[in-house]
């Protein structure tokens, strides 16, 4: 990978900086402030190794400051920047433009075959739907991405049990205290497991792998529309940043969601020859809803920071620039203007370089020694 990004091959060879680059444990930056005769103050805390409630402020110039905090990270130093009035000129898009990237997952049990999710890579297969392709859908504007997805190991018993009580309890009554009395029962079972005819595996020494043995995962991702808007919490009982659709529906209800169902439920019969069977989001049960809010789960966040042709329709340029502030850079997800569907990691990476690149032949020229 070093060698395909022009670094040097051996690993003990790292590009040498000298004392121009230095890395700081437990800073967190808390906002940008420009200087009136050009460059940027970045004002950020470090945290006490020991106790991380005290810290200690501190703050550093530079002519030219790049922002990659992830798209969260990035939107929430930005917005703040801009709330402080250390940015005031930012463009209004700040925040704009959030997207899942269509994330999704799906558990089915009882599979055909064993399948040992805690084996081998975390992604073996993958398969495209609603390409421009003949017979994948026709409709391009719902493409998305499905693949398979292995479990750890260590997340196998919560996985394995996890799943098919959401399942059930989807089917039936969903009321909290029938949740309780369900989890109860499950926990006096398995303590009377222990004295029973030891001859025969309980239930309660099955391990990680057997659990999830029988059980496929697929994740999936697809053009979710990427109307998502950050704002910065407000009050104690607030986290520091919220997130919501501009056009007052949940992430959830998002057409995208609707086709990745409908791919699953034709890949499924080929798992489980169970009547009816069909792929599981646990995050999205109907029962989940009497114990934790309805959500979708990402692990591809992108926008919030969008590139656009001006101020106007997005706070950075295709090169990264932000409109208005020379010499401030975003270089991360938060910049992709719209959902991937697909893993989105080489598209980031492709732009990173890019925009490094820029900057690199924008310097002007080292003079020569005297």
């Amino acid at each position: 990978m070093n060698a395909a990004l022009g670094l040097p091959k051996e690993p003990d060879k790292p590009a040498v900086l000298g004392e121009q680059l230095k890395i700081e444990a437990l800073a967190e930056v808390d906002h940008i402030r420009a200087l009136s005769g050009g460059g940027y103050e970045v004002l950020y805390i470090v945290r006490d190794a020991k106790n991380n409630s005290k810290t200690t402020a501190h703050s550093v110039k530079a002519r030219q400051v790049i922002v990659a905090a992830g798209s969260l990270g990035t939107s929430e130093i930005l917005l703040r920047s801009k709330a402080k009035g250390g940015l005031p000129n930012l463009s209004d898009r700040v925040g704009y433009g959030f997207s899942t990237n269509g994330d999704w997952v799906g558990f089915i049990e009882k599979t055909r075959q064993w399948i040992s999710l805690s084996r081998g890579p975390v992604t073996t297969s993958y398969a495209h739907f609603h390409t421009e392709d003949p017979g994948t859908g026709g409709k391009p504007e719902f493409f998305h991405t499905v693949e398979d997805q292995g479990i750890p190991q260590p997340f196998g018993a919560i996985t394995g049990a996890g799943v098919s009580l959401i399942r059930s309890l989807g089917r039936g009554r969903r009321s909290f205290f029938f949740i309780a009395m369900k989890i109860l029962r499950v926990a006096v079972q398995r303590l009377l497991s222990i004295f029973k005819n030891a001859r025969e595996q309980q239930d309660f020494f099955r391990g990680e792998e057997e659990l999830i043995g029988r059980m496929m995962c697929v994740v999936a991702q697809g053009r979710e529309r990427s109307v998502g808007q950050f704002r910065l919490g407000s009050g104690n009982r607030d986290t520091p940043l919220r997130v919501k659709r501009d056009d007052g529906k949940e992430f959830w209800e998002d057409p995208i969601y609707d086709h990745i169902r409908a791919s699953l439920k034709r890949m499924a019969p080929h798992f489980d020859a169970t009547p009816g069977a069909d792929f599981t989001n646990p995050l999205i049960e109907k029962s989940i809803g009497e114990v934790a809010p309805t959500s979708i789960g990402t692990s591809h966040p992108l926008g919030g920071c969008r590139m656009g042709k001006t101020a106007a329709d997005g706070v950075v340029d295709e090169y990264g620039r932000a409109f208005g502030y020379p010499g401030l850079y975003v270089s991360d997800a938060a910049i992709i203007p719209a959902a991937l569907g697909v893993n989105p990691s080489l598209t980031i990476t492709a732009l990173a370089l890019r925009i490094s690149d820029n900057i690199i032949h924008a310097l002007p020229p080292v003079p020569p020694p005297s």
